[in-house]
């Protein structure tokens, strides 16, 4: 892959691998499940947007050691466990819906982005881990994004797009 493929040209590079060398059949499907849904709280508070001249902030010192630029990383999102019981998520210029796929990822479960946000964002969030010591310095994932971003997670029940595997060969054709 070329080192500027975006993630969509990735994907569909991967989709056509598999279809070519796996002979993968599938189809999608749409079910309802449990979820929540990610919105803004009452009080109307929320993050900035950024502007295009915008500089991030630094590096966590968790991740300042042999980290890029702080720009090198725009439109990512780096999770990561600074300590015991606590966890970090640090946004890059990224959008609401990328921090929904994110939380789906942690929370084992649909997230729909509810906010109205629209724009890209720098923020970290730092929040208690399930696993946390009583003594943790940090707030529920919930009150986390409540305290620092201005959104919430309610339980929602919505429809999520599924992908059924009809065919698939165990091994690969030739090149």
């Amino acid at each position: 892959m070329a080192p500027t493929a975006t993630g969509d040209q990735i994907r569909r590079m991967l989709q056509a691998l598999l279809v070519d060398r796996f002979k993968l059949v599938s189809h999608r499907v749409t079910k309802e499940f449990e979820g929540y849904n990610l919105s803004p709280v009452k009080s109307g508070r929320g993050i900035p947007e950024t502007s295009e001249g915008d500089q991030a902030a630094p590096w966590p010192a968790a991740l300042r050691k042999g980290a890029p630029a702080p720009n090198a990383w725009d439109g990512q999102i780096i999770e990561h466990t600074p300590e015991v019981g606590v966890g970090e998520i640090d946004d890059r210029r990224v959008t609401i819906v990328q921090l929904s796929e994110a939380l789906e990822g942690m929370l084992g479960t649909a997230v729909w982005d509810q906010s109205g946000l629209t724009g890209n964002y720098y923020f970290a969030l730092r929040y208690a881990l399930e696993s946390a010591p009583d003594d943790a310095d940090a707030l529920p994932l919930n009150a986390a994004l409540q305290k620092s971003l201005g959104l919430k997670l309610e339980k929602h029940r919505g429809p999520v797009e599924m992908l059924v595997v009809d065919h698939i060969e165990k091994t690969p054709s030739e090149n």
